[in-house]
């Protein structure tokens, strides 16, 4: 997969990084992940008319992005969660300092391939990308729904979902289509497309996370049943494909939302 072999060249570059740092970076970008999202950002490129390479840096970085907050998630103060994809977390391997030094690494990382890419190729339209992805990450994004997640004030899932999971999702595909000069049209229905699909791949998420008997009050499925969280998830996947049927290259999305259905318990 192109994206795996990016963010392996990406580790590699860490020539200067001391260790322990460096492994621990490595160690979290390494062990496994599906990679969704800079696949979105190939795929709103590819949709919008343009090569995936052009987005190389950008879809790094929102790779970056992505890991760095699953390392602070998993800290002891945040969500506490000694497993990450069957391994030890990375403040259980490395430490909880080192986890904090290696979140805050990846995160700055990400900017340093932004930065990069405008600095060799600037373009507004990458300007744009990169200001769409900072935002999603940032206050009013990423950060806004663990700040909801953690709080003790109850938040219904979607609303958690919709800044934790799903604000990333959508500056991944948007982020790739803007790089590609998307027309408005198409942004529009990339955008109900990347905002249905995260909600329905959360809510498949959390359908897994009750089989397995890990249930949290922002479990959506814990929230509404079980029976509800599957209707509601194949209802947004059915959505999700409708938002670009009329564009040419939507089968590749299409793909995306059958491998989530698929996923959903029967």
């Amino acid at each position: 997969m192109k994206a795996d072999g990016w963010i392996d060249e990406t580790a590699k570059e860490l020539t200067e990084v001391p260790e322990p740092l460096k492994s621990s970076i490595c160690y979290a970008l390494t062990t496994g992940g599906k990679r969704l999202r800079p696949i979105l950002s190939m795929l709103g490129a590819r949709i919008a008319g343009a090569n995936e390479d052009e987005v190389k840096n950008f879809a790094v970085a929102v790779e970056l992005i992505h890991t760095y907050s699953l390392v602070h998630d998993d800290l002891p103060s945040m969500d506490n969660d000694e497993l990450r994809r069957g391994k030890p977390t990375v403040h259980v391997k490395f430490g909880e300092s080192i986890a904090v030094l290696t979140g805050d690494a990846l995160l700055n990382l990400a900017y340093e391939k932004l930065f990069e890419e405008l600095a060799a190729n600037y373009s507004a339209k990458k300007a744009a990308a990169a200001s769409l992805l900072s935002r999603a990450a940032g206050s009013t994004g990423m950060i806004k729904g663990q700040i909801f997640d953690i709080s003790t004030m109850p938040t219904a899932p979607e609303t958690v979902d919709e800044f934790k999971t799903g604000a990333l999702f959508r500056a991944a595909l948007l982020g790739g289509a803007a790089i590609a000069g998307a027309s408005e049209g198409l942004t529009d229905a990339l955008s109900e497309y990347a905002v249905c699909f995260g909600k329905a791949f959360q809510i498949a998420d959390d359908l897994a996370d009750l089989k397995k008997g890990e249930n949290t009050d922002s479990n959506y499925a814990v929230f509404y049943g079980a029976e509800k969280a599957k209707a509601d998830a194949k209802l947004l996947l059915e959505k999700a494909k409708a938002a670009v049927k009329p564009f040419k290259g939507r089968e590749e999305l299409w793909a995306l939302t059958d491998e989530i259905s698929d996923k959903l318990p029967l």
